[in-house]
C-alpha cells in the first residue's frame, strides 16, 4: 500500500508541473470552423500524462518490485506519443499517420503477445497465431484511435479514460491501469472545466497505447480477466466513434474527412456546456466499470453479456441523440 501511495503521488506531481511547464511554452492549437474552442490554446500536454506514467512506473520499481510487463506498455506508448508529438508540429498526412500507427499496432500485439484463446463460460475458441496476432492489433488500433478521436471536448478523455485505469487495476489487482488515472488526474487542471492546457496527439495517441496495451497484459497475465472486460471499461467512448465513423461510411463520407458529428460533439452543438459532456462520458464510463466488476465476480459467460448488453443500450442512446440532433437541424455532415 505505500508503494502505491508513492507512486500515486509522483505520478501525479510529475504530470500536473510538466503539464504546467509544457503550458508555459506549448506549440498552440488555432481554432478553425470545426474546433470547440474560440481561442488559441497550447497543446501536447500529454508530454505531461506520459510523464507521469513514467514516473509511476520508475517509482515503482525502486520503492516495490517491477510492474508485471510494464516495458511493452512503456515503449507503445513512447513510440504513439511520438508519433503524435510530430503530429502536433507538422501534421503529417493521414495516410502516414495510418500506416505508422498500424505499424505500432502490429509490433505491440507480436511484443505482447497475441491473445491465443477466447474463452466464455465453459466454451473456449482457440485462434490460429496469425489470426490471433491480426485481432490483437485490431484491438491496439481501435483503441488508440478511439481516444484521438474523442479528444475534442475539455476533460472528456481524461475523466473518461481516468474510469477505465482505475476499472483496469479493479478488475485486475495490476498497477498499471491507476497509473494511466492519476498522470490523468495530473493533466485535468489544465483542461476541466475550462481548457488552459490540451492533450493534443501526442496524448491522445499515447493514452490510447498504455491503456490497450495494458489491458493484453490484465488479460495474459495471472489475473483471470476476460478479454471482453477491457472494451468494456472503455465502451462509451468505443461506442460513440465506431458507430460515429461506421455512420458517416454508409452515408457515403470519406474515413478522413473532418467533421463536429460525434456523439459528444453533438451534445456541445446542442448546447451542453463542456464539462457536462465530460462528466456524463465519466459517469457511463463508471457505469461500465461497475458491470465489469460485477461480471468478473461472476464469471463464466457474464463478461460477454455485460459487454453485449452494454453495447445495445449505448448504442440505442447513441441512435437516439443523432436522431435528436437532426430534429433540431444540425448538419450531420459538418
Amino acid at each position: 500500500m505505500m508503494t502505491y501511495a508513492i507512486a500515486i503521488t509522483a505520478g501525479f506531481l510529475t504530470a500536473f508541473l510538466v503539464s504546467w511547464l509544457v503550458r508555459r511554452g506549448g506549440v498552440l492549437d488555432h481554432p478553425n470552423n470545426r474546433s470547440s474552442h474560440r481561442q488559441p490554446t497550447p497543446r501536447s500536454g500529454g508530454l505531461g500524462v506520459m510523464a507521469g506514467i513514467a514516473a509511476c512506473v520508475t517509482v515503482w520499481t525502486v520503492v516495490g518490485s517491477v510492474p508485471p510487463h510494464a516495458a511493452v506498455p512503456l515503449a507503445v506508448m513512447a513510440a504513439a506519443g511520438l508519433l503524435g508529438l510530430i503530429d502536433d508540429l507538422i501534421a503529417p498526412g493521414p495516410s502516414e499517420k495510418f500506416l505508422s500507427l498500424l505499424a505500432i499496432s502490429l509490433a505491440a500485439a507480436f511484443a505482447a503477445g497475441p491473445i491465443g484463446v477466447i474463452e466464455t463460460g465453459a466454451f473456449a475458441l482457440a485462434l490460429p497465431f496469425a489470426i490471433g496476432l491480426a485481432g490483437t492489433a485490431l484491438w491496439v488500433f481501435v483503441a488508440i484511435n478511439t481516444v484521438n478521436f474523442a479528444d475534442g471536448s475539455n476533460g472528456l478523455v481524461a475523466l473518461s479514460m481516468a474510469m477505465a485505469g482505475l476499472g483496469l487495476t479493479l478488475v485486475s489487482g495490476e498497477p498499471e491501469g491507476v497509473f494511466l488515472s492519476v498522470a490523468l488526474l495530473g493533466f485535468l487542471p489544465w483542461n476541466f472545466p475550462s481548457a488552459r492546457l490540451f492533450l493534443g496527439d501526442v496524448g491522445s495517441l499515447a493514452v490510447g497505447g498504455w491503456f490497450a496495451v495494458a489491458g493484453l497484459n490484465a488479460v495474459m497475465g495471472g489475473s483471470a480477466v476476460s478479454v471482453f472486460l477491457v472494451p468494456l471499461l472503455m465502451l462509451p467512448l468505443l461506442v460513440d466513434i465506431l458507430l460515429t465513423m461506421l455512420g458517416r461510411v454508409r452515408a457515403g463520407f470519406k474515413m478522413t474527412h473532418p467533421h463536429r458529428s460525434h456523439a459528444y460533439q453533438l451534445l456541445v452543438r446542442m448546447g451542453l456546456p463542456h464539462w457536462r459532456v465530460a462528466v456524463l462520458y465519466a459517469a457511463l464510463s463508471g457505469w461500465c466499470v461497475i458491470v465489469a466488476l460485477v461480471a468478473h465476480a461472476l464469471g463464466g459467460a457474464w463478461p460477454l453479456t455485460g459487454l453485449v448488453v452494454m453495447t445495445l443500450v449505448l448504442s440505442l442512446a447513441h441512435s437516439r441523440l443523432r436522431a435528436s440532433a437532426r430534429a433540431k437541424g444540425l448538419d450531420m455532415g459538418e
